[in-house]
Protein backbone atom coordinates (compact mmCIF):
# COMPACT_ATOMS: atom_id res chain seq x y z
CA UNK A 1 0.00 0.00 0.00
CA UNK A 2 1.17 3.54 -0.71
CA UNK A 3 0.81 6.42 1.74
CA UNK A 4 0.92 10.18 1.22
CA UNK A 5 3.14 12.15 3.57
CA UNK A 6 0.92 14.96 4.89
CA UNK A 7 4.02 17.01 5.77
CA UNK A 8 5.09 17.09 2.11
CA UNK A 9 1.67 17.14 0.44
CA UNK A 10 0.87 20.49 -1.19
CA UNK A 11 -2.84 19.67 -1.64
CA UNK A 12 -2.65 19.94 -5.43
CA UNK A 13 -4.89 16.89 -5.93
CA UNK A 14 -2.60 15.44 -8.60
CA UNK A 15 -2.40 12.08 -6.88
CA UNK A 16 -6.17 11.44 -6.87
CA UNK A 17 -6.64 10.96 -10.64
CA UNK A 18 -3.30 9.11 -10.81
CA UNK A 19 -4.45 6.45 -8.34
CA UNK A 20 -5.46 3.41 -10.43
CA UNK A 21 -8.12 2.29 -7.94
CA UNK A 22 -9.58 5.64 -6.89
CA UNK A 23 -8.45 5.23 -3.29
CA UNK A 24 -7.33 8.83 -2.73
CA UNK A 25 -9.82 11.36 -1.39
CA UNK A 26 -9.28 14.70 0.33
CA UNK A 27 -9.82 14.45 4.09
CA UNK A 28 -12.84 16.77 3.96
CA UNK A 29 -14.66 14.29 1.68
CA UNK A 30 -14.20 11.27 3.94
CA UNK A 31 -17.24 9.79 5.63
CA UNK A 32 -17.11 9.82 9.43
CA UNK A 33 -16.41 6.06 9.56
CA UNK A 34 -13.37 6.52 7.28
CA UNK A 35 -11.69 9.40 9.16
CA UNK A 36 -9.46 6.97 11.10
CA UNK A 37 -7.53 6.47 7.82
CA UNK A 38 -6.11 9.99 8.18
CA UNK A 39 -4.11 8.91 11.25
CA UNK A 40 -3.23 5.54 9.70
CA UNK A 41 -1.89 7.32 6.61
CA UNK A 42 0.12 9.83 8.66
CA UNK A 43 1.73 7.07 10.76
CA UNK A 44 2.48 4.73 7.85
CA UNK A 45 3.83 7.53 5.63
CA UNK A 46 6.45 8.25 8.29
CA UNK A 47 7.41 4.56 8.52
CA UNK A 48 7.63 3.59 4.85
CA UNK A 49 10.33 4.47 2.30
CA UNK A 50 9.70 7.11 -0.36
CA UNK A 51 8.87 5.70 -3.78
CA UNK A 52 11.35 7.10 -6.29
CA UNK A 53 10.42 5.05 -9.37
CA UNK A 54 7.29 3.55 -10.89
CA UNK A 55 6.54 0.09 -9.52
CA UNK A 56 5.36 -2.89 -11.55
CA UNK A 57 1.59 -3.37 -10.98
CA UNK A 58 0.54 -6.35 -8.91
CA UNK A 59 -0.93 -9.38 -10.71
CA UNK A 60 -4.60 -8.73 -11.43
CA UNK A 61 -4.24 -4.94 -11.32
CA UNK A 62 -5.67 -4.43 -14.81
CA UNK A 63 -8.73 -6.56 -14.05
CA UNK A 64 -9.30 -4.68 -10.79
CA UNK A 65 -8.96 -1.32 -12.52
CA UNK A 66 -11.55 -2.36 -15.13
CA UNK A 67 -13.89 -3.63 -12.41
CA UNK A 68 -13.67 -0.22 -10.75
CA UNK A 69 -14.41 1.54 -14.04
CA UNK A 70 -11.03 3.25 -14.31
Amino acid sequence: MTYIDPENCIDCGGCAPACPVGAIEPDYRLAADKKFWIDVNRKRAAETPVISARLVPLPGADARRLALGR
